[in-house]
């Protein structure tokens, strides 16, 4: 009777432990192995918030040489942002601006209108406040209308087209708890080289910029 308790005890406990160490079909293993080399690695893409516009206006100080031209600027742009980095975004753009000068020579007047059509590449510094440093460079052409008037008539318009460089910085601030509208407050330095002429151009902007 006891060899039979005995045998009885010890067929339990070895069927108890083959039992454990059978793996389950229906279970996955909690730990599954993995590979560095079959499993895919992923790299999050830069991705596009949304496309915007913007419209601007200021005044700007034009310089041809040592002359100094004082006058009014309106441009409007649109663009892309992309966010490269958690506190980074990058914005592309195209941007037409229009400039108008003008100055009182005796007799007479003289009145410049230079166009620029600007491809432009920002930085933006994101900020957990509403305001959003940024600055930017940008590369296109300008035309640049000259005319000199003298009692009531045209006495000469000249017209080039040149390439011009640019040179930005400013600040964009939320308008709207979404960020779909922001303003914009900014300082643009633009060059080309006309007529054998060294001509800059600084202007003081402030617009919006709406995020669709």
């Amino acid at each position: 009777m006891r060899k039979i308790l005995i045998a009885t005890i010890f067929t339990t406990l070895i069927g108890g432990a083959y039992a454990n160490t059978t793996p389950d079909p229906q279970r996955a293993p909690l730990n599954p192995p993995r590979s560095m080399f079959t499993d895919p690695v992923t790299f999050e893409e830069p991705k596009i918030i949304a496309p915007y516009v913007s419209l601007r206006i200021g005044g700007s100080s034009l310089r041809i040489d040592d002359n100094n031209h004082f006058g009014g600027t309106y441009a409007a742009a649109v663009g892309a942002r992309f966010i490269v980095a958690e506190d980074l975004a990058f914005r592309v753009e195209g941007e037409f601006t229009l400039h108008s000068f003008s100055s009182s020579i005796q007799p007479g007047g003289h009145e410049r209108n230079p166009m620029t059509y600007m491809v432009n590449a920002y930085l933006d510094f994101l900020t957990d406040h509403r305001i959003k440093p940024y600055v930017g460079v940008g590369i296109g052409f300008t035309n640049h209308n000259r005319h000199i008037r003298a009692g009531g008539w045209q006495m000469l318009s000249a017209f080039e087209s040149e390439l011009a460089f640019g040179l930005y910085g400013g600040v964009g601030f939320n308008l709207t708890e979404s960020g779909m509208l922001m303003g914009d407050i900014g300082v643009r330095y633009t060059y080309a080289d006309m007529w054998g002429h060294s001509v800059s151009n600084m202007s003081y902007n402030a617009g919006i910029r709406f995020t669709f």
